[in-house]
């Protein structure tokens, strides 16, 4: 959003992103070690309980 608001606002400060190579993602994860599945989840609730679903 700000590079969006210095290119209409032109003049000397305006960014150019052309060309720009896009940021590391920091937050990825590493491969799992295992096999994931999908088809349970545990919900962890504010007040310490938690539930398994199933698909």
């Amino acid at each position: 959003m700000m590079e969006a608001d210095a290119h209409t606002a032109g003049g000397k400060d305006a960014v150019d992103g052309g060309g720009m190579e896009p940021p590391e993602l920091v937050f990825e994860l590493d491969e799992p070690t295992f096999a994931p599945t999908y088809r349970t989840w545990t919900v962890e609730y504010t007040d310490g309980t938690s539930k398994v679903l199933e698909a």
